[in-house]
This record gives structure tokens, C-alpha cells and sequence, in this order.
């Protein structure tokens, strides 16, 4: 059941994590409007923000092909330029050399994506090898072999290849406090769970500290928190979806709390706490049940004794031959992607 009125594919319940294969070269070659008279080639920038993004960094390279050459050429001009509606350009790089007929000529170089690049403010990026663009005089050849990739170091080119995406369903998300992660073990086909979800009610086992004037402050053990040593001294991390996280310090100090309905972890020598404030009307261990009966504390924590019991049916993802990067098109991105691979080559 989806909402609206038009159907789509079938997708399981659940938690979607889509897995997207790309190569390393984000430019299909179709995409250039080439010329084989002057030499150029033209990517549109309603079509080029398809596949780079504005503020980042990109080496962009090409082979320039000269098939003929007129005689009065002392030398040509080549070079990859970023042109804005307004006519104004923006040089990538250009460089200056003689081509002769039947020579291939490699450049390379890169640049940053302005912030404010649209489909409305940029014409696109244009790769040329003219000794003159606004008389269209130099060597007819072809430029070939474009590419762009992400950073600034130029790789062995690689012709585009369409991305793949797959989906992993999960019936819960994943999560992450602190350095610690929920995560999918490929290899043994089960999520391992480094986060535990609890809650403190009315059947929870209470005790309250004394010597905190200002905030009734209660707590209840808890021996599978994770211990940080002194990373995090006395607070592990701990989020509520009700409760305002605080790392406390010592929890029996006053001055250690702030405000009502807060929540912290607690690790000493002696103790694993959950601990809690609550307003100065509840004195005892009796009223605080009696208030979380009807407002229980959810909370996340790290948990010293991960789950692996939850097996997963994984499906295959596809990769291609030469470079492949893997993304997760989520809006949060994972702390950390690790992947095995195997070759029947010699060489890996």
C-alpha cells in the first residue's frame, strides 16, 4: 500500500538502503556535442549538474586529435574553459602547441564546480583546440577520450559506465553513538548491532541520588554500557528521543546538571548508570513511577554485548570491470563503508 494514486515497482517493508555502483568517470560521452571541424566539444550545464555537483573539485582530460592543419598555423590553442550565460569564461587550463596532422595531444587538469553554477547561470564546459575561437581558425581534428573524475589527480581514462543501484531492506535502521555503528556483515549475512534501544518506566529498577539540591536526579543500573575508559571519562554516549542528552560528570554532584529532563550514562570504577533529572516536586522513588507511567524515557545506548543473532538475506551486487565506487544514496551517510573483493587475474 502506497500513497497516491498512481503505482509503482514493489518494494518490501521496511528500512531502504539503496547501494549504487559507478564508475569512476562521471561523463557519458553522448553527452558532448562535438565538432570535428575546429575541434570542439561542448557539454551543456543543464546536462553536465546531472552528474558533477557545485562546490566540488574535479580533474577533467582529454586527447586532442589533429587531422589537418593549414599552413599559415604557428600553433594552436587547447584547453578545457567553463563559459556563463553572459559570455564570460572561466579557464580551466590552456596551453599552447603546435599540432601536426595525425598527432594526439593529451591535457589535463582541475577545477571547482562553482557554488552558484545552475542550469540557467552556466552554458557548460567547452574543450577546444583552436588557434583562434572567435574566427574558427586552427587544426579539424576530434577530441576524444573525455573524462571527469572526482579530486584533482588525473587516473588511466575509463569510458563512463552507468551507474546500478540496489537495495538493502532492513526492519530497523541503522545507528551510530559515538565511534560505535550498527552494521551489515556481508560475509556472514547478519546485521550486528553495537546500539541497543531500552527504556526507563514504572517497572524499571530506581534508586535516587542525594546531595543534588536543585534537581530530583534518579538512576537505575545498567552493566551492559559499554565502558570508555577515559575517552569519554565518566559519560558514554546516550541519545532520547524525550529526554535532552548531558554528559553529567559526576551525577551525584549538583553542579553536574542543568535543567529537568535530562539524561546521561554514567561510568565509574564502581557503577554503570543510567541517570535522569526530574523537577523538584517528585521527591521520592514512588512519584517517579507514578510520572513514568505515563511518560516512559526511550533511549539509545552503546551496548558492551552486540547482537548478531539477526540474519538478513543480502542480494548480489554488481560491479564492473575497472574502477568502482560505491555509494549509499541516503540522506545520512554511512560512518564507514569496508568491502571485499576477489579477481581471477594475477594481479589485483
Amino acid at each position: 500500500i502506497q500513497e497516491g494514486e498512481v503505482s509503482t515497482k514493489f518494494e518490501p517493508y521496511g528500512y531502504r538502503i539503496p547501494v549504487k555502483v559507478s564508475g569512476k568517470n562521471k561523463i557519458p560521452t553522448n553527452e558532448f556535442v562535438s565538432s570535428n571541424i575546429w575541434g570542439v566539444a561542448i557539454i551543456k550545464m543543464y546536462l553536465l549538474i546531472k552528474y558533477i555537483k557545485p562546490g566540488k573539485t574535479y580533474n577533467i582530460s582529454a586527447d586532442f586529435i589533429c587531422d589537418s592543419v593549414p599552413g599559415a598555423i604557428t600553433s594552436n590553442v587547447l584547453g578545457f574553459q567553463l563559459i556563463k550565460k553572459d559570455a564570460t569564461e572561466s579557464k580551466i587550463m590552456t596551453v599552447s602547441h603546435r599540432m601536426t596532422v595525425g598527432e594526439t595531444y593529451h591535457i589535463s587538469s582541475y577545477f571547482t564546480l562553482p557554488e552558484d553554477t545552475t542550469e540557467t547561470s552556466y552554458l557548460g564546459i567547452f574543450a577546444y583546440m583552436n588557434y583562434s575561437k572567435s574566427a574558427q581558425r586552427g587544426c579539424g581534428g576530434r577530441i576524444e577520450n573525455i573524462q571527469i573524475e572526482e579530486g584533482t589527480i588525473e587516473t588511466p581514462f575509463e569510458p563512463y559506465k552507468e551507474p546500478v543501484t540496489t537495495n538493502i531492506y532492513l526492519n530497523e535502521p541503522l545507528r551510530k553513538l559515538g565511534d560505535y555503528t550498527d552494521y551489515i556483515d556481508f560475509k556472514n549475512k547478519k546485521i550486528v548491532r553495537n546500539i541497543k534501544e531500552s527504556q526507563i518506566n514504572n517497572s524499571s529498577s530506581l534508586n535516587k541520588f542525594g546531595g543534588v539540591k536543585d534537581y530530583s536526579v534518579f538512576f537505575m543500573i545498567k552493566n551492559d554500557l559499554l565502558d570508555y575508559g577515559e575517552k569519554y571519562k565518566y559519560n558514554p554516549p546516550v541519545r532520547s528521543n524525550t529526554f535532552k542528552l548531558h554528559s553529567c560528570g559526576i551525577a551525584n554532584s549538583n553542579n553536574s546538571w542543568t535543567s529537568n529532563y535530562q539524561i546521561s550514562a554514567s561510568v565509574t570504577a564502581n557503577y554503570k548508570r543510567m541517570c535522569f533529572t526530574l523537577p523538584n516536586t517528585i521527591t521520592d522513588i514512588a512519584s517517579a513511577k507514578e510520572w513514568l507511567t505515563e511518560n516512559p524515557i526511550d533511549y539509545f545506548y552503546i551496548t558492551s554485548e552486540p547482537d548478531d543473532t539477526e540474519t538478513i538475506e543480502l542480494p548480489n551486487i554488481p560491479t564492473n570491470k575497472g574502477t568502482n565506487i560505491i555509494t549509499v544514496d541516503t540522506t545520512i551517510q554511512p560512518s564507514k563503508i569496508e568491502a571485499e573483493y576477489s579477481s581471477f587475474a594475477k594481479e589485483v
